[in-house]
C-alpha cells in the first residue's frame, strides 16, 4: 500500500487553475483525504520596526469566486519574523503595541504582545519538524493574527486571532495551511485567505478553499469542493466519458486516449477535469482500493492515466 505524506514540496508550484465545478453533494470524504515600513531604528539591544496602519496602508483588490473585485483600502499585512520586534497601533486609539514572534532558541514559538504570550509551539511537546508562520492582519473588521502550524506528520493548522479589549483571542481555527503564490507570498487579501490542504489523488496536489474572516472566524464561501492550486496534467490511456449535470439532450464530453487532461476540482468521490485550453470537462468517480491504489471509473489509476506522480 502506498504511504502518503501531506508535506508541501519545497519548490515553486505553478498557479491555480480555474474551475467550472457545481454540485449540491456533502463535503469532500475524509477517506480521500507590507508589510510598509516606516522606519527602522538600530540600538544595541534590539531592532524595531514601527508600522503604521494609518499612513502605511495597502490598497489591495482582490476577486472572490464568484469574479467579482472586492476592495479594502485600509488593508494591510505582514508577516512576523522571528525575534523582530514590531510596533502597531491595536485597535486605533492611538497608542502603539508591541508585536513579536519568538522563535530564536528553536525550542519555544510564541507570539508576545504587550504582556500576553500565546504559546504556539513547544517542542518538548511536539516533534522536532513541526514550524510555526505567523502574519499581522488589518482590515476594516479590525486586526488579526494568523498562525499556520506545519507538522509534516499530522499536516497544517490555521489559527485566527482578533484583537479584542486589549488582547487577542482565538476565534477560528481550520486545518489546513495558507496558499502561496507562486513568488511563495501568503494569499492573504481584505476580504478573504486562501487556505489549502494536500491531497494525494491521482497525484498529490494542494486543494484550496477561499475563506472570509472576520469576529466569527473562517467561514468557507464554498464548502464543498476544494479547487486544484497546482497544475496537474495526466495524459490518458484509453478514451473516457465524463460525468456532469448536463442539459436535457445534452451529449457527454469525452476525450481519447492519448489526450493531457488536468485536474481542476474534487468533491466527496468525483474529481473535475478540465482541457488543455481550459474547457471544463465534466468528472471522472475515483475510488480507494485495499491496496491503496485508486480506480477510475473501475479502471486503475495507472492503467488509465501516464503522468502520475506522489510525494512521499
Amino acid at each position: 500500500m502506498k504511504k502518503h505524506v501531506n508535506i508541501l514540496l519545497g519548490i515553486t508550484m505553478l498557479s491555480a487553475l480555474l474551475c467550472a465545478c457545481g454540485d449540491t453533494s456533502e463535503d469532500i470524504d475524509n477517506s480521500i483525504s507590507t508589510e510598509n515600513t516606516e522606519a527602522a531604528v538600530t540600538s544595541d539591544e534590539k531592532t524595531e520596526v514601527e508600522v503604521s496602519l494609518t499612513e502605511s496602508t495597502t490598497e489591495a483588490t482582490s476577486t472572490d469566486v464568484s469574479g467579482e473585485a472586492n476592495a479594502d483600502s485600509s488593508f494591510t499585512f505582514f508577516e512576523l519574523k522571528h525575534d523582530e520586534e514590531k510596533q502597531v497601533d491595536l485597535g486605533g486609539d492611538g497608542k502603539m503595541d508591541t508585536l513579536m514572534a519568538t522563535g530564536s532558541d528553536e525550542i519555544h514559538y510564541d507570539l508576545i504582545i504587550n504582556d500576553q504570550t500565546i504559546e504556539l509551539i513547544n517542542r518538548d511537546d511536539s516533534n522536532e519538524w513541526e514550524v510555526a508562520t505567523s502574519y499581522f492582519v488589518h482590515n476594516s473588521e479590525g486586526d488579526f493574527i494568523m498562525s499556520e502550524l506545519n507538522d509534516p506528520l499530522n499536516g497544517w493548522e490555521t489559527t485566527l486571532y482578533m484583537w479584542n479589549n486589549g488582547s487577542f483571542e482565538k476565534i477560528g481555527s481550520e486545518q489546513l495551511g495558507i496558499m502561496k503564490d507562486d513568488n511563495f507570498q501568503a494569499e492573504i487579501f481584505g476580504d478573504k485567505v486562501v487556505l489549502f490542504d494536500s491531497i494525494s489523488v491521482l497525484s498529490t496536489w494542494r486543494g484550496t478553499k477561499d475563506f472570509t474572516y472576520g469576529k466569527d472566524g473562517f467561514i468557507a464561501k464554498d464548502e464543498k469542493y476544494f479547487y486544484a492550486g497546482d497544475k496537474v496534467a495526466l495524459t490518458l490511456k484509453q478514451d473516457v466519458a465524463f460525468d456532469d449535470d448536463y442539459e436535457v439532450g445534452e451529449a457527454a464530453r469525452t476525450a481519447a486516449s492519448g489526450d493531457t487532461i488536468y485536474i481542476s476540482c474534487m468533491i466527496q468521490d468525483r474529481v473535475g477535469f478540465t482541457s488543455e485550453n481550459g474547457d471544463f470537462l465534466g468528472y471522472l468517480t475515483v475510488t480507494q482500493t485495499d491496496s491503496g491504489e485508486y480506480e477510475v471509473n473501475g479502471v486503475n489509476e495507472y492503467e488509465m492515466f501516464d503522468n502520475i506522480l506522489y510525494a512521499g
